[in-house]
């Protein structure tokens, strides 16, 4: 009986592997994607940064160089 156990528990297990197999691959691919948006926010992060910091001098050039009533806008 106890043979049957074991051989009924290994079937089992044998049933399960695909399974498992598919969430493995499932999380394996998701961490990929992951870090593929990590490093796209990243970027995005610095793209922004970047802009704000050429706007921001922008504003400056361009309110040294206009009239006090349209410097407000900026």
């Amino acid at each position: 009986m106890e043979n049957n156990w074991k051989e009924d528990f290994n079937s089992a297990n044998k049933a399960l592997r695909p399974t498992l197999e598919d969430i493995s691959r499932f999380y394996r691919s998701l961490n990929l994607k992951k870090g593929i948006l990590l490093e796209v926010m990243e970027a995005d992060r610095d793209a922004i940064t970047r802009l704000r910091s050429r706007l921001e001098k922008f504003a400056e050039l361009v309110s040294s160089n206009m009239p006090e009533i349209s410097s407000g806008l900026f």
